[in-house]
């Protein structure tokens, strides 16, 4: 049987040279950044302040829609008591006057049940406009609380950008100290070197 040929031995991979980066960019990345966050910040708070004033707007639509209803529903309320003292007046008089006075009796009855159902619409249509106006309540609400939640993430999306424009410019200044201070110790290194030649 034939031995099988030895495994080669894997190449170390050359070493590329270090990038080099480019003086603090680390700190104008993080401007950049926090600049990219502030700005979705400002976004969101004109699209949460937007979304606010329409629920806002629903809501006090609402609420009318409630006032109407009720409006409503005392106007059908003051109809059925004139409907029934109509009936009440009716037969207090009594059928005595024969077929006429049964006739009148039994429309006025009539009227009094169509103005029960007009309370009851009413009165359905009018928890129908609270729930609604409920609902839209908290939605205005959720979405005021939002905006303000959007307006503190704007402010501290700022507050980013000021500590990392401040950080850049601490950076900026302590490099270009560094960089002084190395031309000085260049220059006197070079003196030094001079005076020794000669």
């Amino acid at each position: 049987a034939a031995k099988a040929a030895p495994a080669a031995k894997a190449t170390p991979a050359a070493k590329s040279a270090p990038a080099k980066l480019e003086p603090q960019a680390s700190e104008r990345k993080a401007v950049s950044d926090a600049k990219a966050a502030a700005a979705t910040a400002k976004s969101n708070v004109a699209k949460a302040a937007q979304n606010s004033s329409n629920a806002k707007k629903a809501f006090d639509k609402d609420s009318e829609a409630v006032s109407a209803a009720e409006r409503k529903l005392t106007s059908n309320k003051k109809d059925l008591l004139r409907e029934n003292d109509k009936l009440a007046t009716i037969r207090s008089k009594g059928t005595a006057k024969g077929d006429k006075a049964v006739s009148a009796l039994d429309a006025q009855s009539k009227k009094v049940a169509a103005a029960k159902d007009a309370v009851k619409t009413a009165e359905s249509d009018l928890a129908a406009a609270k729930a609604k106006a409920s609902a839209s309540g908290k939605a205005a609400s959720t979405a005021e609380s939002a905006y303000a939640s959007a307006q503190r993430s704007e402010a501290n999306a700022k507050k980013a950008v000021d500590g990392a424009e401040s950080k850049l410019a601490q950076a900026v200044t302590k490099a270009e100290k560094e960089a002084k201070a190395a031309k000085e110790a260049k220059a006197k290194a070079d003196t030094a070197a001079k005076e020794a030649k000669a």
